[in-house]
């Protein structure tokens, strides 16, 4: 009776360990965001350049997503309105791959414009072979609106 008991409080606290452990995974990600005012228009208008990179071990599928937002208005839209990213990683040898774009060995980097608009963004998936120890990620937003350009860079850096 009392081997009964004692090894129901153990699988008890055997179950219990596990769930504290499977929740314990940080639910955060890496994410910058920057903005910057458009020259010679009035304070509403702006650049805003965002980037947002997944908070899974190396070993994973990674995520990221970049972004380019215009905010003004008169006029609504840009002319063209641009992101262009770079996703990196460091360690012993390291690389990367599956993803679309430019790659070289341990990062890619990529761009996208849309015309008449307000946003430009990009998501995609990549993996690291090798054994990463750091990795890197920045972005950059171009606009063209009224004739005046403006840009600005958000960035990220994690430790995996």
């Amino acid at each position: 009776m009392k081997f009964k008991k004692l090894s129901s409080v153990l699988l008890s606290v055997g179950i219990a360990c596990s769930m504290l452990s499977i929740g314990s995974v940080p639910a955060f990600a890496y994410s910058s965001a920057v903005s910057a005012r458009i020259p010679g228009l009035d304070s509403s208008h702006s650049v805003e350049s965002n980037i947002w990179m997944a908070n899974i071990n190396q070993f994973s599928t990674q995520s990221f997503q970049v972004s380019a937002y215009y905010h003004g208005a008169n006029p609504g839209n840009a002319s063209w309105i641009k992101t262009a990213w770079n996703v990196s990683a460091t360690g012993a040898g390291v690389s990367i791959g599956g993803v679309s774009g430019s790659t070289g060995g341990n990062s890619f980097s990529g761009s996208w414009t849309n015309t008449n608009a307000y946003t430009s963004s990009w998501s995609g998936t990549y993996k690291i072979s090798g054994i990463a120890v750091t990795g890197n990620g920045s972005n950059t937003a171009s606009v063209l609106v009224s004739g005046s350009t403006a840009s600005a860079s958000a960035s990220v850096f994690r430790i995996y």
